[in-house]
């Protein structure tokens, strides 16, 4: 019957060590855990306690730990449109941004994955996270709110015409006006000669044979 007991029992199983909040298991007890910023290189001894040793260049921890190595910090990737906003440190990830003139299309772990430049000749539908707020059209200001280059090239021609077509305008009309006063000059002189020769005319003929 005994032997039929202890066939029947659950195997035995080996239960962690309840461990402070500040301390980590390791083997049949627990030992303190390291910094931010450093691992563990030996677990504390009967004597001694966890041995800690800084992270490397490019590796981080960010909390209180009981782990043998640190992270790798993340790496942002050029060809993403990806730049580092805030460079890896021992207790920091790095953090990753979208290049100038580009904005966020997709969002990994809370953080920009890939970044796409700005559209500036198409329109396209509105966009949140950095991107444009509204649909942009190919003859409206462009993201910086400059206006397109063909529209400022009219406006300079317009702008070196107008003066132009002005004075040639008011150069025809005085022109005009010119050739009216020597017109009517030339008639008026016309008629006096014609009243005075009418005059000689008529004592010529008054005058008795």
């Amino acid at each position: 019957v005994l032997c039929l007991f202890l066939l029947g029992s659950p195997h035995p199983t080996l239960a962690l060590p309840s461990c402070k909040e500040e301390e980590y298991p390791s083997g049949n007890g627990c030992c303190p855990k390291c910094s931010p910023g450093f691992h563990v290189k030996q677990a504390c001894g009967e004597l001694t306690g966890t041995v800690c040793v800084p992270c490397i260049l490019g590796t981080f921890i960010t909390h209180h730990n009981g782990l043998s190595k640190c992270l790798p910090c993340r790496v942002c990737d050029l060809d993403m449109g990806l730049v580092a906003s805030r460079n890896c440190s021992t207790t920091e990830n790095t953090v990753c941004g979208c290049r100038p003139g580009h904005f966020c299309d997709l969002e990994d772990e809370g953080q920009c994955a890939v970044c796409r430049p700005h559209a500036t000749s198409t329109p396209g539908p509105g966009t949140v996270g950095g991107r444009c707020s509204g649909p942009m059209t190919a003859g409206g200001p462009g993201p910086s709110g400059e206006l397109p280059a063909w529209l400022i090239t009219i406006i300079a021609v317009v702008s070196i015409l107008a003066p132009v077509i002005i004075v040639y305008t008011l150069w025809k009309r005085m022109a005009s006006q010119g050739d009216m006063v020597v017109e009517t000059t030339s008639v008026q002189q016309k008629r006096c000669k014609a009243e005075d020769e009418a005059v000689v005319l008529e004592a010529l003929q008054a005058r008795p044979a």
